[in-house]
């Protein structure tokens, strides 16, 4: 048995820690892999345990023997010699191998199935109190305060049953209170969009003020059930979109106007939805609370709240969308150029909706500002996979206007300030319309080699501009004879021989024989290339 010192027991620790979250029990397909490490371990085929640093090293002995480096430190770096790239259950057999040094392997498999069980009890109970709810109570009336009342107590009764929710069982307690909530809904079409509207935006405001009691973080509501908002923004969308088309009789009148005070409300929503409130909240007054004598009061509201707290960023949010939908659009550019790049995920919003009204000439200075600060932005983002989502979005709506007001100019420069996530577009672009030259120091400044180049495009491109090849060329020439090896001079010789062509093609061969000799003088002391070079042709014997 290998033998720990302190650091290392504090290092099992956290790994013990960090695999909750790694794996999590209610994926059918961890809860196999924790099996079979568990299996493994148990059997004894974990052999040669040994602790160094941060990291633990094993073999297991599994149908072929395979090798594990456990780094404790960051678990998902961890590595495994069988084929598998993610977390195998021999990694598995070598933490539980591992962790048995220090701790109770049993109750950490306890401890981590727990979530599965609190969210069997919360949900048996949430259901019953959801029965229990339905019998006694009748389908409520077509009342605003009524319906608002009857939300607040059936979430109150299902979510909170239990005392305090976990954030493990929060979502599997709303789908009980949403279909207890529907349950309730009015027969007439038309009523239920309204109904179904209000009960999103109320739920909202109740789940938002769930997470804020409780004290759960951004990291826990990202796990558990930042799709609940993200659900309910949709079905509000759709609800709007479904009273938009069908014909509103005057009750609704009522209703409408009381939903400005619970979109106000979504202004000091928990700050860890922020963005998700502020969303909903521009959706009803763009899709919904169209008055003009209800936007200019909300506008006047803005302004003193605003004046009492200019660092609110809700309130600055909201105070944009009032006056870009009273198209105060010199006032709204003023205010967006003084907030940080923070803005910049909520200016998609606006884009759209410029976008959708296809005012090419409105939509202009707002596309400036927001390319302006692209590259500021995305250099703030903390993984490659969210910058690509961004580009892409921001490509999406900046196309259309560049497009319909002929700014190509306009799209690459976008294209330029997204690199590196934009490459795989702007290499299109740039290859689309001819700009070969562009093209090269794209692939340059990516670090991408020429043998991993389309082969088309270069014979085209050879065709129509060998001398924006050049470059890439002498670039991937040089790079083979740094190989120093009989392979990479071969390399460098055909590509030498294709140089030539391009240089007799070009009518430039003078320039050829200065670069040729130049390279003889560099490499005099490589014998190998020297005699690869006469194999080749490219020197006399």
């Amino acid at each position: 048995m290998a033998t720990i010192d302190e650091y290392t027991a504090e290092m099992l620790d956290q790994a013990a820690r960090d695999l909750k979250g790694l794996l999590r029990p209610e994926v059918e397909e961890h809860v196999k892999l924790v099996q079979k490490g568990l299996m493994i371990y148990r059997q004894g085929l974990v052999h040669q345990l040994r602790f160094d640093g941060d990291h633990a090293y094993g073999s297991v002995q599994d149908v072929t023997p395979v090798y594990v480096r456990l780094d404790l430190d960051d678990l998902a770096g961890s590595a495994c010699s069988c084929p598998s790239t993610t977390f195998c259950r021999h990694r598995l057999a070598v933490f539980f191998q591992s962790l048995a040094q220090a701790r109770s392997v049993a109750h950490w498999v306890e401890e981590w199935r727990r979530p599965i069980a609190a969210k069997n009890v919360a949900v048996l109970s949430g259901l019953k109190t959801a029965r229990d709810l339905l019998k006694s109570s009748k389908r409520p009336e077509a009342n605003f305060e009524g319906w608002l009342e009857t939300f607040s107590q059936s979430f109150e009764s299902i979510m909170y049953g239990q005392g305090k929710p976990n954030p493990y069982v929060v979502s599997d307690l709303f789908a009980v209170y949403w279909r207890r909530t529907q349950a309730d809904a009015p027969v007439e079409q038309e009523w239920r969009y309204l109904y179904e509207l209000i009960a999103g935006v109320k739920s909202f405001l109740l789940l938002g003020e769930l997470s804020r009691e409780f004290g759960h973080t951004s990291y826990m509501v990202d796990r558990y059930y930042r799709h609940l908002f993200q659900n309910l923004l949709e079905d509000a969308e759709k609800a709007m979109k479904s009273l938009a088309v069908s014909t509103m009789p005057f009750a609704f009148d009522d209703f409408i106007e009381k939903i400005k005070n619970e979109a106000r409300q979504l202004l000091s929503v928990n700050k860890v939805v922020e963005y998700e409130g502020v969303h909903l909240y521009r959706q009803l007054w763009s899709g919904l609370l169209k008055k003009s004598e209800w936007r200019n009061e909300e506008r006047q509201w803005l302004y003193q709240a605003f004046e009492q707290n200019e660092d609110d960023f809700a309130l600055n949010i909201a105070l944009l969308h009032q006056q870009v939908l009273a198209r105060n659009d010199e006032q709204a550019l003023a205010q967006l150029d003084e907030l940080s790049v923070r803005i910049m995920p909520y200016m998609i919003f606006w884009l759209e909706s410029i976008n959708a009204e296809k005012d090419w000439k409105r939509i202009a200075p707002f596309v400036e500002l927001f390319v302006g600060r692209l590259h500021e932005y995305l250099k703030l983002l903390d993984d490659y996979e969210a910058g690509t989502d961004f580009t892409g979005m921001a490509l999406d709506l900046i196309r259309p206007f560049c497009e319909a007001s002929g700014r190509s100019d306009m799209l690459e420069r976008t294209l330029l300030v997204c690199l590196p996530y934009s490459y795989r577009v702007y290499d299109s672009f740039l290859y689309r319309e001819g700009a070969f030259a562009k093209w090269v120091e794209l692939q340059v400044l990516i670090g991408l080699e020429l043998e991993y180049l389309d082969s088309e495009r270069l014979k085209e491109i050879g065709k129509r501009d060998p001398a924006a090849l050049l470059p890439l060329y002498h670039q991937a020439i040089q790079s083979s004879i740094d190989l120093k090896n009989r392979v990479g001079y071969r390399a460098a010789v055909r590509l030498l021989k294709k140089v030539r062509t391009f240089y007799k093609k070009l009518d430039r061969l003078d320039e050829w024989e200065r670069f040729f000799a130049l390279l003889q003088v560099q490499t005099r002391r490589l014998r190998a290339f020297q005699e690869e070079c006469i194999r080749g042709k490219l020197l006399n014997a």
